[in-house]
């Protein structure tokens, strides 16, 4: 609820739904452009989310990855790091597709980038062979591009102008199940 809380607060108003989440998936996965990427996956999914550990060394940030269920990994930068990902990855999965958990919810790019881009996926949510289903974010904007890409605006600069935004549009879309 929360997580809707602050949408609401950065004029996401009405969310367009299209599809539903399927039961006995190892992995949702969706693209990624943004901040608020996240809070609409919590929002509107029934998974946990798949963090880097990294990005949760703030007190406030730690207390909403408990909260949230999170599966916080460590990217490290070795081989032996990338291995320790994809076995949690490869647990996790199983375990919800086979109905012990939460499905994983992955943005397989691994980084954020412009709503026009679509860069090569991590093999890390389909490489356990359970069934993913992909779902797409589809921001609808005009004045305001709601993206947090390397050349975009920092973090302050862009709640800002979502915050002065009157009203923002999106819609969630599920796709089919991959197997």
């Amino acid at each position: 609820k929360g997580a809707r809380a602050v949408l609401l607060v950065v004029g996401f108003w009405h969310v367009k739904v299209v599809g539903k989440q399927e039961p006995n998936v190892g992995a949702i996965v969706m693209n990624h452009f943004t901040w608020t990427d996240g809070l609409f996956a919590a929002a509107f999914l029934r998974a946990r989310p798949l963090a880097e550990e990294e990005n949760f060394q703030n007190w406030a940030l730690a207390k909403c990855a408990v909260a949230l269920n999170m599966v916080l990994f460590s990217r490290g930068g070795s081989p032996e790091a990338r291995q320790a990902v994809r076995k949690v990855i490869g647990e996790q999965a199983t375990k919800a597709a086979q109905g012990l958990e939460e499905p994983l919810f992955v943005f397989p790019e691994a980084t954020t980038k412009d709503l026009k881009t679509l860069i090569p996926f991590k093999d890390g949510a389909f490489a356990p062979g359970v069934p993913v289903q992909p779902m797409l974010l589809k921001y609808q904007w005009t004045n305001c591009d709601p993206c947090w890409a390397v050349s975009g605006p920092k973090t302050l600069m862009l709640l800002a102008r979502m915050l002065l935004r009157f009203h923002s549009r999106i819609e969630l879309e599920f796709l089919p199940v991959v197997t």
